[in-house]
């Protein structure tokens, strides 16, 4: 979910993503080949004349059979249209999108022009940092993969001399040192005591782990979100939680609402090395605890038995 503010800046996305995806074998694969511009314009005039629509109010063709999630080509088109920034998701049933025409769904966001490139830089740059606290620029690029390491490189640079950051070195888990930059905040949270020796269950899209390589590098923590991957193929689980304790990540969780028997289910924990000693028991029992009330799980949560 993105801030509708942002929206301005998207623009340059929606401008890249439509002048390479008809390049790429994936995209005119699933949308017929060379008969992917008709395609795309019929798909556009029917959500222009009867939206908002779901995927499936398109006839799918059994051409798309057997490809990811065994997408038809009219959902490819609406995909591509979204990813294009010609229609937008207007609402959900459960999983299910909606699309109608951008301009009926963001009107006055859609009416705003698109910013000059150093704005784009800017932002990006600047709210990519503010996010991370301390980053590389190799970091800063990759936080909303708008712009190019030579340019956060050059915007680090910009910032530094007029003391919006500043330049630090950090040093990642095998004891490699980086030049990096950090926000003045983050200089003055390098010096704060841990706040708490609670365990912390972080959602898969936490801005602390969104990042699966600078995850590592920094915390020599292996993780993947494996709710795309066949349940077959899963290590772990759907929606698996890193636990985090201070600076450590210490081991994952794999938990499920049981909403009918408004019970949580736990599968796992598996434990990173030299962690799961009794006080981690401990303190995992709260950290499920208060996950348990924040779901509203009538009957709280137990070890499901696999």
């Amino acid at each position: 979910m993105i801030p509708i503010e942002f929206y301005p800046f998207w623009k340059h996305r929606f401008k890249a993503h439509a002048a390479r995806s008809l390049e790429r074998a994936w995209w005119t694969k699933r949308l017929g080949g060379q008969d992917a511009p008709s395609l795309l314009r019929r798909v556009l005039r029917e959500v222009r004349r009867n939206g908002p629509i779901r995927a499936r109010e398109l006839a799918p063709d059994r051409r798309g059979e057997g490809t990811w999630w065994n997408w038809h080509p009219g959902k490819v088109a609406l995909e591509h249209l979204w990813r294009t920034g010609q229609v937008a998701i207007e609402g959900r049933e459960g999983f299910e999108k909606r699309y109608d025409l951008a301009a009926r769904v963001h009107a006055a966001a859609h009416r705003t022009k698109r910013p000059p490139r150093r704005q784009l830089i800017d932002w990006a740059c600047r709210s990519a940092i503010d996010r991370l606290g301390v980053a590389t620029p190799g970091e800063i690029a990759a936080f909303w993969k708008a712009v190019p390491i030579v340019e956060a490189r050059h915007w680090c640079d910009r910032a530094i001399d007029s003391g919006d950051i500043d330049p630090v070195m950090i040093e990642d888990i095998q004891g490699g040192r980086q030049r990096a930059v950090a926000t003045p905040h983050a200089r003055r949270w390098a010096n704060l005591d841990p706040w708490s020796d609670e365990f912390r269950l972080l959602c898969p899209f936490d801005p602390v782990i969104r990042d699966r390589r600078r995850l590592e590098r920094r915390f020599g923590f292996d993780y993947r979100f494996e709710a795309f991957t066949p349940a077959a193929k899963r290590r772990y689980g759907y929606y698996v939680m890193p636990i985090l304790h201070g600076e450590r990540f210490v081991g994952r969780i794999d938990p499920r609402f049981d909403r009918n028997a408004g019970r949580l289910e736990i599968r796992g924990p598996w434990w990173e090395k030299e962690a799961g000693d009794r006080n981690d028991r401990r303190r995992l029992d709260r950290a499920l605890d208060r996950l348990a009330e924040r779901l509203e799980a009538s009957r709280g949560w137990r070890y499901a038995r696999d």
